[in-house]
């Protein structure tokens, strides 16, 4: 087994709550938020087939899961908002985050005729540092304010999906 991907399809939607066929979907249809190359091996080598996914990976879907269903995002504009995030953070993994300083990922988004956005991420404090200095720099360039702040907790996506793995695994 991988220990890097020790997971399949089927523990993992057991521990997002949701029916394998959705999994499916979204990775079907590439809307995981994550490159998904869980049908190769860490040599490179093709396992036939085999798709197993990192705890990582499964919490970034769990953030999936809630920023279409709770949150009401299109959920291309999550997928891509949460892997582009993701990409930008170069900070603490959110699974050694320090207790109180949980990692936050997300985008700010700047409608009108000149739609952009901003992604981000790190702790509240980082991230609100940084919604002030991408607000500001818009504003200067282009006169607009954000139309919409979006943020997950990935640390708190983590701890659920490391406790959830726990009683599947």
């Amino acid at each position: 087994m991988d220990t890097e991907r020790p997971f399949t399809i089927s523990s993992a939607c057991e521990a997002l709550g949701i029916k394998v066929e959705r999994f499916k979907s979204l990775r079907r249809r590439d809307h995981l938020p994550f490159a998904d190359l869980s049908t190769v091996g860490p040599d490179g080598e093709d396992r036939g087939g085999w798709t197993r996914y990192s705890a990582s990976e499964i919490a970034l879907t769990s953030a999936l899961v809630e920023l279409v269903d709770v949150m009401k995002l299109d959920v291309v504009a999550a997928s891509r908002l949460l892997a582009n995030a993701r990409g930008a953070f170069e900070g603490e993994h959110p699974q050694t985050a320090k207790p109180f300083a949980d990692i936050w990922i997300g985008a700010l988004i700047f409608g009108g005729d000149e739609e952009g956005r901003a992604h981000i991420g790190g702790t509240l404090e980082e991230v609100n540092a940084r919604i002030l200095k991408e607000t500001a720099v818009m504003a200067a360039e282009h006169g607009a304010a954000p139309s919409q702040i979006v943020l997950v907790n990935l640390s708190k996506h983590v701890r659920k999906i490391d406790a959830a793995l726990a009683k599947v695994a």
